[in-house]
């Protein structure tokens, strides 16, 4: 087990692609911290992991208050004596009703904001590590331009291309304090918030005519969370910095 010993904060562990990269965390021997909005997703996903053989505690954490994510940190701390990976995976709409720029800055809170907390609060322990690595999933949308609508439905990419421009800056700052700092770039992954296009794509077309996928399918969380686990341990040891596009090719052409 590559992570056997290390210790991992998951932020938006309950469900989709951070619910898998807790799962694959814990299956290579780290002990898993699931943060989340949702708890009953988060203790499940607990209770998954225990009855698998891990080690693993729910915290309830709302990621655009910074104070709730500092108390996720204290408890990954607390509960398994240290912090030496933290993974950012969070998904979300606005609320029913907010709409046009207060919905563009609840987004932009929630993805990019949110991702500046999360790094803020957990990088002294990380630090204190001595082998930190910091995840953040962002989305091929941080690397190109979107097509998802008018100048209101900006927020997604808008945010995802911050994300990325943290993910760079922090590793510049904290490689020579022993951190790594990369994100991973999915495509199209068949999760909860893909459920509505893959419902309505009966023959795939969509995937294979509309955006022209080169792998011809929708990509699995599980291999979202292998490659955080690949990144969270030595054999990445000297990657950081880089945006890890998984997208079945999409983004080659």
């Amino acid at each position: 087990m590559k992570l056997a010993g290390r210790v991992a904060l998951v932020l938006g562990g309950s469900a989709g692609i951070g619910r898998a990269c807790v799962d694959a965390l814990a299956a290579d021997g780290a002990a898993v911290v699931v943060a989340d909005v949702d708890d009953s997703g988060g203790e499940q996903a607990v209770t998954d992991v225990t009855a698998a053989g891990g080690k693993a505690a729910f915290v309830h954490t709302t990621i655009m208050e910074e104070d709730s994510v500092a108390d996720s940190v204290h408890r990954a701390v607390d509960t398994f004596g240290g912090l030496d990976i933290l993974v950012t995976s969070v998904a979300g709409r606005p609320p029913a009703g907010v709409e046009g720029a207060k919905a563009w800055k609840y987004m932009v809170d929630l993805f990019q904001t949110g991702t500046y907390y999360a790094s803020r609060q957990a990088l002294p322990a990380l630090v204190e590590s001595g082998n930190g690595s910091v995840i953040h999933v962002a989305s091929i949308a941080g690397i190109r331009g979107s097509m998802i609508g008018d100048v209101d439905a900006t927020a997604y990419p808008t945010a995802k291309h911050g994300v990325l421009g943290l993910t760079k800056t922090l590793a510049l700052h904290y490689g020579p304090q022993g951190v790594r700092v990369n994100a991973i770039c999915p495509g199209y992954i068949a999760t909860q918030a893909t459920q509505h296009i893959r419902d309505a794509d009966t023959d795939g077309a969509y995937i294979r005519d509309t955006l022209r996928v080169p792998l011809q399918r929708w990509g699995r969380p599980e291999e979202i969370g292998k490659v955080a686990t690949f990144l969270a341990s030595d054999d990445a040891s000297f990657i950081s910095g880089q945006a890890i596009v998984v997208d079945g090719g999409m983004t080659a052409r």
